[in-house]
């Protein structure tokens, strides 16, 4: 496996080959080549987030921002037997830092934070990877789940939230694009760990289950579209993934897309994309 330099920069070999995100040759006649037309199609919806971050990272950000959480806390609703409730809303009962969402179902609760964020330094060697914003932005959303946790065991929020005493409860951070290898030991203790702020998180295990995971919005799509298919829990799929050796089962995606059948699918993408077809339709017979 060959690993190339680049403008005296090193790159590693895991990296989406350049034509993930330049999809298209320009040639001197005027005319474009496409090495691979799948790639055109999905740079026609990732590219406008790259190019609107470019051109306006300040704005763009802090509307996606909004528009990402508001999308992840659709996605939620589509559990079967939750109450999903909202930071707003929890807000109520403390003034101290709180998640984005905590999702009470049967017999579990889940705290989920978002931050709509992807990995952009160029290399992956420890240093990057520990002053990458997304490894920051990943140690604070740590931090907001380890308070709203903290907060309702030590009853602040059982006005909200119930008697939560045995109540099993796990944590999730959803990203917008894939963090590489988000999960593993060394990203926990060599880059979150130092950036995280509250004590509380090393002593993960006095308030989850298992250790707080990062998904991207495609994983937490396809974990909820798996749960609500057979009537589970994510809980369960949480056991299932984290009791077995990720050489075996991989990294959340590959788990996930052995999973999932063809047939689980999310109501509010089906009701996105039935309505475009009937518009589609529609347009054709005129």
């Amino acid at each position: 496996m060959e690993v190339r330099r680049r403008h005296g920069t090193l790159y590693d070999p895991y990296y989406e080959s350049f034509f993930a995100t330049k999809p298209l040759i320009s040639l001197a006649n005027g005319e474009y080549l496409a090495p691979h037309r799948g790639l055109v199609l999905a740079q026609g919806v990732e590219g406008l987030f790259d190019l609107c971050k470019e051109n306006w990272p300040n704005e763009f950000g802090s509307e996606f921002g909004s528009a990402f959480e508001a999308y992840v806390g659709r996605i939620l609703h589509d559990l079967p037997g939750v109450r999903v409730i909202p930071e707003k809303e929890s807000r109520r009962y403390s003034d101290k830092k709180m998640c984005d969402y905590i999702i009470v179902g049967d017999g579990y609760i889940l705290y989920l934070e978002c931050k709509a964020v992807e990995y952009s330094a160029a290399t992956s060697t420890e240093g990057a990877v520990r002053g990458d914003n997304s490894t920051v932005k990943i140690a604070r959303a740590v931090d907001q789940l380890v308070s709203a946790a903290t907060l309702a065991k030590e009853g602040e929020l059982k006005d909200l939230l119930g008697d939560r005493e045995d109540i099993p409860s796990i944590a999730a951070v959803v990203t917008f694009r894939h963090i590489y290898q988000a999960n593993n030991n060394d990203y926990w203790d060599n880059a979150i760990m130092p950036h995280a702020k509250s004590a509380n998180a090393a002593n993960w295990r006095s308030l989850f289950v298992h250790r707080p995971q990062t998904l991207d919005v495609s994983e937490l799509e396809s974990l909820v579209s798996i749960v609500a298919w057979e009537n589970s829990r994510p809980l369960d799929l949480f056991a299932d993934k984290l009791a077995q050796s990720e050489l075996l089962v991989g990294e959340w995606t590959s788990y996930l897309g052995k999973r999932r059948s063809k047939e689980c699918t999310l109501g509010p993408l089906n009701n996105v994309f039935e309505s475009f077809m009937d518009d589609i339709l529609d347009k054709v017979r005129e």
